[in-house]
């Protein structure tokens, strides 16, 4: 396939929605190149920048790539489940009292060097468990950081033995990876089947990106996919969309935007399901109304979401808020 001209410059939401992606791709290569940037825990601009020039440029070829169906269809991202680990278990020595509060789900332990250290980089205790002599406290953050490093700074502190990463088992359902040489590289995959397993049928887009931004679709392979029967259902992210600053679609509004505690949907004279995504494509929230709405979203990390809204008819339309 010929190459396209494009942009390295992507717009507000599609860079809201991928800096992660970026960060997390960046440390990759740091790894990969073995340099001294390993060592820190914040993941350098210049690398971040490199691998969010490249996604942009991706994204800037719509449909004429099939980029629509990596960011908007099936809305593919490397974070969190990418090289960068966001979850831990940290086997803790209880005769140091500051181990406490994090043996009782609390996250401040009064230590204030460990307790600067969680709150500067995100981390926060989701649980303990405890048998036969063995502490363990759950750490898990959603900051795109070099968690390794992390990790090896917070095991200096007296009371703590050791620590593991304690991700999911098995494979993502949905990947990205980016490797640079004179050019850049980027893989997007989507999986379905047993992803536990390691994924039984896949389809893979391969991109490289020049240094003039001009953008080429090496390869879309299909892996196993004669037995698929059928991709998996479409998250439709839809980040091409430009949501005004009352989203409206047709007869969908949807207001505060940003939103901060609740968020109230209207769609006149009709009975409709609404569902609230993650940019990944996870839901966070469902629900059935008729009319007016206010849904307390609370319970939400700050950032964008996707609200997608279906009538009774089979009217589907979809909106963006951020959680702020």
């Amino acid at each position: 396939m010929a190459q396209v001209t494009s942009s390295c410059v992507g717009d507000a939401i599609f860079t809201s929605a991928y800096q992660n992606n970026a960060a997390d791709m960046a440390l990759s290569r740091i790894y990969a190149l073995g340099v001294a940037d390993t060592q820190l825990i914040d993941i350098p601009t210049v690398y971040i920048d490199s691998a969010m020039s490249g996604l942009s440029a991706i994204y800037n070829t719509a449909a004429v790539l099939q980029a629509d169906s990596v960011y908007n269809k099936y809305c593919i991202h490397a974070f969190p489940n990418g090289f960068i680990k966001t979850s831990f278990t940290v086997d803790l020595d209880t005769t140091y009292p500051w181990t406490h509060a994090w043996m009782a789900g609390t996250t401040t332990t009064g230590n204030t060097s460990i307790d600067n250290l969680m709150s500067h980089y995100g981390f926060s205790v989701t649980g303990h468990y405890s048998i036969g002599g063995v502490n363990l406290a759950y750490l898990h953050t959603t900051m795109p950081i070099n968690t390794k490093r992390f990790m090896d700074s917070l095991s200096r502190f007296a009371g703590v033995y050791s620590w593991h990463d304690a991700s999911t088992v098995g494979d993502a359902p949905k990947r990205a990876w980016f490797s640079r040489d004179s050019v850049s590289h980027y893989s997007f995959r989507i999986g379905w089947g047993d992803c536990l397993a390691g994924c039984t049928f896949s389809k893979t887009w391969y991109y490289t990106v020049n240094n003039n931004c001009d953008v080429l679709l090496d390869s879309a392979v299909l892996y196993n996919a004669s037995g698929a029967g059928g991709f998996p259902t479409a998250d439709n992210c839809r980040l091409g969309v430009n949501d005004p600053k009352i989203g409206s679609f047709n007869q969908l509004s949807f207001y505060p935007n940003p939103a901060s505690t609740s968020l109230t949907i209207e769609v006149p004279k009709s009975e409709y399901t609404y569902t609230i995504k993650d940019i990944t494509g996870r839901i966070a929230i469902t629900g059935k109304c008729y009319g007016a709405h206010t849904i307390d979203i609370q319970q939400l990390n700050d950032g964008m979401y996707l609200i997608e809204v279906v009538t009774t008819d089979g009217v589907v339309q979809v909106g963006r808020f951020v959680k702020s």
